[in-house]
């Protein structure tokens, strides 16, 4: 092996190299090449380059219009599709009668089954670093099996999911109604499937991803299912996020989709944001069913809020994602790579051919490149993950850069480029080119980052106000040196000058003085609060009622009330507020959203009336104790938990605090305690479904005996 050169000084960069008028013409040769290179990616990542069609689209195309028709039915005529509400049993029987009209026009070549199913369970998981336990019963599926008029049963088949229902105040529902196009595409193409194709709707995924555990465990097709597609959105707009297990899955989207967008790199950044998908239960918690998770990322800044409307999706993001869902449902039918689950099972055991991961990234969606790698080689991007994942949870906060993305380049790139040339500068270095390697998604990464800042959690002061500063600028600064760093040793003979130094540094400085005198959040990219209505209460009185607010971001409520009056106004203080220690709450008054409360580093309560709650709800959830035992050491208490009036649930948690010994939830299994500012173990149980039915359970504790 070569030892690369020895590094040499050079004459001071001061002069040489050519004269002013030269580095001024190397300088803007440069920014019009990156800047062409800059537009070139922003109008490939926002679909600029494909023509959605319209409703009056050809029977035999996928068509974005189609998808609109449907979306608007079910987010705008169906008002809230979450758990416990009139909108999520609308939103079911729309699914159900659309395919229900499509099975009855299919051809006689067609086996068309379609079936609405209840399903129940419990299990546990982790979110957000700590350990959940999820109680539900009967969350409603729509199912529907489209396969060949002589398929059986048992045939392996494919799976594409998505969910119907949605967030508390959001009205997002992008996934099931490209899922009824594409259903209606496989039919009217006259296209028949040589295995079936599943169409999982599943109304439950909001609540920790309750739909598609319940289908995976319980429906009677769970076990004929070879590979699977998730399609999900966090934004408006993006890329394949995730893919596994085995490379399999993403050399076939490379090899099939119109329009590849996908990068390996973005299955390690998605793990950071506060979210999963039900990828995570096909094909890593329950079971290993290799899959695809197809998510829009771009456009986060109207994730789970009210903002995330028809008006606010991508032009041609729904028809690339549509036509690319049905070249991979023809490959994937015909792929010999299918397996069942005993067969996966029973193949676990043998040396394996298909390794766990897959590297793959995209040209500017004109091809794809896919590539295996070996399991060893995977320290790197799980270093990185984990590095990245502290890395962002502690950052927390954001300030101009959010509602304005350019700022954190106008900001962070001059400074970035004076680092790349001051060596040169001070030690004279030589010319000398090295390998950098291949890298992607870096403005897509950058943006990606500071959209999601809004979502990531908060930090007590000081530290929300800088940290997100030094985290934004390392990751643009790792970005211009990817970007920039191997035609340093080139440009630098004319750019490594002190002149140009300080002509990069005062554009940070206009960078820095334009960042302080615009507003934090606009329109496009609002601020986003919690609230919430807290009654306490004993036996069927009301001790105390009072709101909850909270922000997941380093701009305190302090901030808040100051932009905004009419929040102060609304709360019902026209005058000043207090935020004196008395009117702080801490993160166990935000029970009910556990575990993201945990993302709260700071919260207020104001009192508020409470006449109202009694025209509305006659009785009070209370829990009984039915009975208690006492066996060998152990004694176990039967409870029962009334709901009282209370007949819109989204969800229902219990803290459960003390050291237990078993329980009846997640099939007997007790999972991890979690320990809360030094307290005792704690176990946190949430229950969703059906109010009207009360829920019975027992708990169990190991007694001493004297």
């Amino acid at each position: 092996m070569v030892d690369p050169a020895p590094w040499r000084r050079r004459p001071a960069a001061g002069g040489g190299g050519g004269g002013a008028a030269e580095a001024a013409l190397v300088l803007l040769a440069l920014a019009a090449l990156y800047g062409a290179m800059s537009l070139v990616a922003y109008r490939v990542i926002h679909m600029r380059h494909v023509a959605p069609l319209g409703a009056d689209a050809p029977l035999g195309d996928f068509s974005e219009g189609r998808v609109l028709h449907h979306l608007r039915r079910l987010s705008v005529d169906i008002p809230g599709r979450q758990e416990g509400s009139p909108g999520l049993e609308a939103a079911a029987r729309y699914i159900k009668g659309q395919l229900e009209e499509l099975a009855a026009r299919a051809g006689p070549e067609y086996r068309i089954e379609v079936e609405e199913s209840l399903v129940s369970g419990s299990f546990s998981m982790r979110f957000l670093r700590h350990r959940v336990t999820l109680t539900y019963r009967n969350h409603k599926n729509i199912v529907m099996r489209i396969s060949s008029n002589v398929s059986e049963d048992q045939d392996l088949a494919f799976l594409v999911n998505g969910h119907f229902d949605s967030p508390l105040g959001s009205p997002g529902a992008a996934d099931c109604a490209s899922m009824l196009e594409l259903s209606r595409l496989i039919i009217d193409s006259g296209w028949v499937p040589s295995q079936p194709v599943i169409f999982l709707f599943n109304g439950a995924e909001e609540l920790f991803l309750l739909g598609s555990h319940g289908f995976i465990k319980t429906h009677k097709w769970n076990n004929t299912i070879g590979a699977f597609i998730n399609i999900e959105a966090s934004g408006s707009g993006g890329a394949v996020c995730q893919s596994g297990p085995g490379s399999w899955p993403s050399r076939i989207y490379a090899q099939t989709a119109k329009y590849p967008m996908a990068n390996s790199v973005a299955q390690d950044m998605f793990g950071i944001i506060p979210g999963d998908t039900d990828y995570r239960i096909f094909a890593e918690d329950i079971t290993n069913i290799p899959g695809l998770d197809i998510i829009f990322v771009l456009g986060g800044y109207f994730y789970h809020t009210s903002y995330d409307t028809v008006e606010n999706l991508l032009p041609g993001s729904i028809q690339a994602r549509g036509e690319n869902l049905f070249n991979l449902v023809k490959a994937f039918t015909n792929s010999p790579m299918l397996l069942k689950e005993n067969k996966r099972s029973n193949e676990a055991a043998m040396p394996i051919k298909d390794d766990l991961r897959a590297i793959f990234f995209d040209y500017l969606t004109w091809f794809m490149s896919s590539s295996s790698h070996f399991p060893a080689c995977t320290t790197i991007p799980d270093v990185s993950k984990h590095y990245l994942d502290v890395m962002v949870s502690d950052c927390s906060g954001f300030n101009e850069r959010f509602a304005h993305p350019y700022l954190a380049f106008l900001m962070f790139v001059p400074t970035s480029l004076a680092g790349l040339f001051l060596p040169r500068i001070v030690w004279g270095l030589s010319e000398q080119a090295h390998f950098w390697g291949a890298f992607g998604l870096y403005s897509l990464i950058t943006l990606f980052l500071i959209e999601k800042m809004g979502m990531m959690g908060s930090l007590p002061k000081p530290y929300g106000y800088f940290v997100a500063d030094v985290i934004v600028g390392s990751v643009v600064g790792l970005v211009v040196g990817w970007c920039f760093g191997p035609v340093t040793p080139i440009a630098s003979r004319w750019l490594a000058k002190t002149s140009i130094l300080h002509g990069l540094l005062q554009v940070t400085v206009v960078g820095l003085a334009i960042s302080s005198q615009l507003f934090p959040y606009s329109t496009g990219a609002p601020k986003r609060v919690v609230l919430q209505h807290t009654f306490v209460t004993d036996a069927n009185s009301i001790v105390e009622s009072h709101y909850g607010f909270s922000v997941v971001d380093a701009n305190s409520l302090e901030f808040l009330f100051n932009n905004a009056p009419e929040a102060a106004k609304w709360l019902k203080d026209n005058s000043l507020l207090s935020f004196e220690e008395k009117y702080h709450s801490d993160r166990s008054s935000w029970l009910a959203l556990y575990p993201v409360n945990f993302l709260f580093s700071g919260s207020l309560k104001f009192p508020s009336e409470n006449e109202e709650i009694r025209k509305h709800y006659q009785h009070f959830p209370q829990m009984v104790i039915q009975k208690t035992s006492s066996n060998n050491g152990h004694r176990r208490m039967h409870l029962e938990l009334s709901l009282g009036s209370l007949s819109e649930i989204w969800t229902s948690v219990l803290n459960i605090t003390g050291p237990l010994s078993n329980w009846s939830f997640s099939d007997m299994t007790l999972p991890d305690p979690q320990s809360f500012s030094g307290g005792p173990p704690s176990y946190i149980c949430r229950l969703s479904g059906e109010s009207h039915e009360n829920w019975s359970f027992w708990l169990e504790v190991v007694i001493s005996v004297p």
